[in-house]
């Protein structure tokens, strides 16, 4: 497998020391084995560090880096980026699971289908006590990808693609939407990605996760990532600039308040949906009173999705 080219695996961490371990040991026993697994924490408080720090002790793939102070996801990963040597790079978070035959299954795929660029992977939704909640199911036809990019992400950031990408897409930008950007601009430079159908990774569900902390600054990073998109696509280049990003993304503390609130009812309508139409209908109109802009054009996005996912 040494004579494979070397994929790089960039592992952000923060505080994950409960998970981290199975994390990259997941990553460790992988089918295809010329990695280099470079983990960065972004100065962790709890025992993430340490343990990694153990981990090299047996395993001379893992390269560990330690952020001076917390800079976020994105910055974190364009320093791991920054270290990456491989041909290929892959990603993974610090605290979810990859099945073995993962990256092998990506890179065969990239390998015997070059008119793809990005390659993603379904995943398994689970508790923090492992028990399944729920699975994904992207799409691999590209035509409908590209229509479909511009209402959601249309592939997970645990995808596979070539370092010769990066170099000539630009590292991260947009922390909290920085997976959705790069994706958005790899399409405008005309790219072809897809996903495998296959549920080859494992997401926890936890407290503290990207997946649960989704708030309003996101829902107007999203709004700002498609249009810069739209720029591209008629222009070819975007006036991105992190003071451009930073004051889209500013929320005033009422409204982010409500915001919460409003989230906190639509959560309570996903509850009730499938038993009581009266409870479920009471707790959506609560959450668009609380906040109508942003959960208005929500709903039109999924609403939208729906429709073309099922011509």
């Amino acid at each position: 497998m040494n004579d494979f080219p070397l994929i790089s695996v960039l592992i952000p961490i923060y505080n994950v020391d409960p998970f981290v371990y199975d994390a990259i040991d997941s990553i460790c026993n992988q089918t295809y084995t010329n990695l280099e697994i470079i983990v960065v924490d972004d100065c962790s408080t709890d025992k993430t560090y340490e343990i990694v720090e153990q981990m090299m002790k047996n395993d001379y793939r893992i390269k560990l880096f330690r952020n001076p102070q917390n800079f976020k996801i994105a910055a974190t990963l364009n320093y791991a980026l920054s270290q990456a040597t491989g041909k290929y790079i892959a990603r993974m978070d610090g605290d979810d699971f990859s099945k073995p035959t993962k990256i092998e299954k990506q890179y065969n795929f990239l390998l015997n289908h070059p008119e793809y660029a990005l390659v993603g992977t379904n995943y398994i939704f689970e508790d923090e006590s492992g028990h399944e909640i729920s699975r994904t199911h992207y799409l691999n036809n590209f035509s409908k990808i590209k229509k479909l990019i511009r209402y959601e992400s249309p592939v997970a950031h645990i995808w596979l693609t070539t370092k010769k990408i990066y170099d000539e897409i630009g590292e991260y930008r947009m922390a909290g939407v920085e997976d959705y950007d790069f994706l958005l601009r790899i399409v405008s430079r005309g790219y072809k990605i897809t996903n495998l159908k296959e549920h080859l990774y494992k997401v926890k569900q936890r407290n503290g996760n990207s997946n649960m902390t989704i708030g309003l600054p996101q829902r107007k990073a999203i709004d700002y990532a498609l249009k810069l998109h739209k720029e591209r696509c008629s222009k070819k280049n975007d006036s991105f600039s992190i003071s451009n990003f930073n004051d889209a993304v500013t929320v005033s503390e009422d409204k982010r308040i409500k915001f919460q609130k409003s989230s906190e009812y639509f959560n309570l309508f996903l509850k009730y949906r499938k038993t009581s139409f009266f409870n479920s209908l009471h707790f959506l109109l609560l959450s668009i009173y609380k906040s109508p802009n942003a959960q208005l054009k929500y709903l039109y996005r999924r609403l939208i999705l729906k429709i073309m996912k099922n011509i």
